[in-house]
This record gives structure tokens, C-alpha cells and sequence, in this order.
């Protein structure tokens, strides 16, 4: 199966469209240059999601590729619904669909999904607000003022 081509000018940009509900960009590929060009999703909904997801359980996180930060939400795999809601609202934000993880805790096999964004120059201002150098240099979330 060939990969979606997609190309962007200065008036248009192409979402490939699942069904009839659903806007997604999953599977395509962006260039860095793609993704800072997309200054459409700095739009106050999209800001107000992240925003109340990164008071719970979602973070910012900076790759050691890239200078923008990418979204990451976690929920454990018994909110898949609200896992799936989420990463319906953000899909076309992402690359990829949600990822299933495992992990132990305390002494307990314990499920869960994850939703990733790509990065994103409009994601950097929000990451500014919430996260902040430890003494270690280590970036450390916050609840900002």
C-alpha cells in the first residue's frame, strides 16, 4: 500500500478523511518544515484540551531529535473510551494511533494507552508555562500561576 502524499501551500492542506466524522492525519508523514507551517491548530480549543489534559495526565515531551515538544495523554487501559475520545479529538495531530503499553506496579501487571502527537512549534509555548529546569537541568512539571 502506497503512503498518502501530501503537500501544502499557503492556501490549502489536505486531511485525509476516515469516515464521515473523523479528520486524521495518521499515517502521513510531515517534514519539519510541514509542521511549522501548520499555524491553523493554534486555535483556542485545541489549546484548552492540552491545557486540561496537562493538569492530569497528560505531559509535554521534548525528543533529543527534535526542539519542539510532542503531547503525550496516558490512561490506564480500563478508560479506553476516554482514551479513544481523546486521541479522536487530537488525531489530526498525530502520527500514529493510540499505543498499548504494559507496566508493573506494585507488584501488579498493569495496562495502558497512550496517545502521541508529533511535535509541534505552537506545543513549545504551552511546554514554557508548565515546565521548568530541576537543579539537576532536569525539566520538571508545574502548575504555573
Amino acid at each position: 500500500m502506497n503512503k498518502p502524499k501530501i503537500e501544502l501551500n499557503k492556501t490549502t492542506f489536505l486531511v485525509v478523511k476516515t469516515d464521515k466524522w473523523l479528520a486524521s492525519t495518521v499515517g502521513i508523514h510531515f517534514t519539519q518544515d510541514l509542521r511549522n507551517q501548520i499555524s491553523f491548530l493554534y486555535s483556542s480549543e485545541i489549546i484548552s484540551q492540552i491545557t486540561g489534559h496537562l493538569l492530569g495526565d497528560g505531559n509535554l515531551s521534548m525528543s533529543w531529535s527534535s526542539k519542539n515538544p510532542y503531547f503525550v495523554f496516558t490512561q490506564g487501559f480500563l478508560r479506553f473510551k476516554y482514551s479513544w475520545f481523546v486521541f479522536n479529538k487530537l488525531s489530526f495531530l498525530c502520527k500514529s494511533s493510540p499505543r498499548l503499553g504494559i507496566s508493573i506496579r506494585k507488584g501488579k501487571i498493569s495496562y495502558f494507552i497512550q496517545v502521541y502527537t508529533r511535535s509541534y512549534p505552537f506545543l513549545k509555548e504551552i511546554y514554557n508555562l508548565f515546565y521548568i529546569k530541576d537543579t539537576n537541568n532536569k525539566s520538571v512539571k508545574i502548575i504555573p500561576k
